[in-house]
């Protein structure tokens, strides 16, 4: 449990460049928040579409706002910067465009973190699917096996918005920034050996959306050369010939739904 007679203090983390459309919504998302004790950084990657007025203006009205803006090596940079600046005891990082589930969603987590003794607790994720030309809603369950070493061996990890951690685990360089896309599972693999106590939440955390502009869908290809080097570099033995037999069966539509419905019903039943 946390061992502090008051409260944790939470830092909400958003990295952005050339977003004015967006940020204003995850703005209101993070600051409508009703637990009092939050502070809200912001990155900014020298945005030149009025981007930084918008965050100007509301940090004029709300204290708990600090920014920069300034040019920074690519999104894992941005988030290193910002996780030096926390102050608070406990980090999260929402996206551009996302948004805390509902109001009292740091709320319902700083529940769990006084009552369990953990470093990292996740929640699930829910996300508008617009791909196609097709449109739905998809709820992404995070239950407790997420965060056991062989769900990472098997090529999967947590949606990094749904996560939140003690600061203990963020330190000058949080994020390996020769991974470009992802860095974030690198982290959660490297936080799993380092023996950090992880708690499901088992409640959405996060909402977003996912289209063929989502950052995650256009370098697709790039995660899973990345997702490859992590395999071999923290699971040098049978990590890896899992994943190629995994990749195999991923390939084939029915297979890969076949994997998915066993796994779900037998190792990785919650």
């Amino acid at each position: 449990m946390f061992s502090s007679t008051a409260p944790p203090k939470i830092t909400i983390i958003t990295v952005c460049r050339n977003c004015r459309d967006d940020i204003a919504s995850t703005l209101d998302s993070v600051l409508g928040q009703d637990y009092a004790d939050l502070e809200y950084i912001i990155a900014d990657g020298l945005s030149t579409d009025g981007t930084v007025d918008v965050i100007k203006e509301r940090a004029a009205q709300d204290e708990r706002i600090r920014y920069i803006s300034e040019a920074d090596d690519g999104i894992y940079d941005a988030m290193n910067k910002a996780a030096r600046m926390a102050t608070g005891d406990f980090l999260q990082f929402i996206n551009v465009g996302d948004h805390l589930h509902s109001t009292d969603t740091l709320s319902a987590i700083v529940s769990a973190i006084c009552s369990h003794d953990s470093d990292i607790y996740y929640g699930d994720s829910v996300f508008e699917e617009v791909l196609g030309g097709k449109k739905k809603t998809v709820v992404r369950r995070y239950p407790r096996y997420c965060s056991w070493g062989l769900y990472y061996c098997l090529g999967d990890c947590i949606n990094h918005q749904a996560i939140i951690a003690a600061r203990k685990c963020f330190g000058d360089r949080t994020f390996d920034t020769s991974f470009k896309v992802g860095a974030d599972r690198d982290w959660m693999i490297r936080m799993k050996k380092m023996g950090m106590r992880w708690h499901s939440l088992g409640f959405p955390v996060v909402r977003y959306r996912i289209d063929e502009d989502s950052f995650s869908v256009k370098y697709q290809d790039e995660f899973f050369r990345e997702v490859d080097v992590q395999t071999r570099r923290y699971f040098p033995v049978y990590g890896i010939l899992i994943g190629k037999t995994l990749e195999k069966i991923r390939s084939g539509k029915l297979s890969s739904k076949l994997l998915h419905t066993i796994s779900n019903a037998t190792i990785f039943k919650q």
